[in-house]
């Protein structure tokens, strides 16, 4: 349980979930700047991707969605 600013949120991402979650979001943060297609020569679009896929990541590394809290789901077992 993560406490913030005296509420608490409680772990929303399970084991396997992370696993995608980081997988996906580091392959999705380094996409830009390993792929070679003419859409990242556009700095916009190359550095939102990235920050897409370190949300995703981050998601992983804390277990904490807030997409998930808002649906009300929850995959964590503890």
């Amino acid at each position: 349980m993560f406490t913030i600013r005296g509420g608490a949120m409680t772990c929303n991402v399970g084991n396997l979930d992370r696993l995608v979650r980081l997988v996906a979001g580091v392959g999705i943060f380094l996409m830009p700047f390993v792929a070679g297609w003419d859409i990242w020569n556009v700095d916009a679009a190359k550095y939102a991707v990235a920050a897409i896929g370190g949300a995703i990541a981050l998601t992983s590394a804390f277990r904490i969605c807030p997409l998930y809290r808002v649906l009300g789901l929850n995959t964590c077992r503890l």
